[in-house]
């Protein structure tokens, strides 16, 4: 799979995640999520970019921002932080 077309959702509300992936499915982009912190920071490397929520229950998205810019192999990522809020 083409890294360039793929993103890493960090979200811990699965509606959010889910809502998310919907938007993104029809412009061809794939995402994967987690939802909390406390996972391989190794799975990064596959995503092209990385979408953070702010606010986690074991956390919060700067916490592991800072720990992505940290890590020589990852430090380069996009990054963006995010709140998204569902209405549907």
């Amino acid at each position: 799979m083409n890294s360039l077309k793929r993103f890493l959702l960090v979200e811990d509300s699965l509606e959010v995640a889910n809502e998310v992936k919907w938007l993104f499915n029809d412009t061809g982009y794939l995402t994967g999520g987690v939802n909390n912190l406390s996972g391989d920071l190794g799975l990064i490397q596959k995503f092209y970019l990385i979408i953070l929520d702010i606010t986690m229950p074991d956390g919060d998205g700067e916490e592991l921002f800072r720990l992505i810019k940290s890590s020589p192999a990852i430090a380069g990522f996009p990054t963006l932080f995010s709140s998204f809020i569902c209405t549907r």
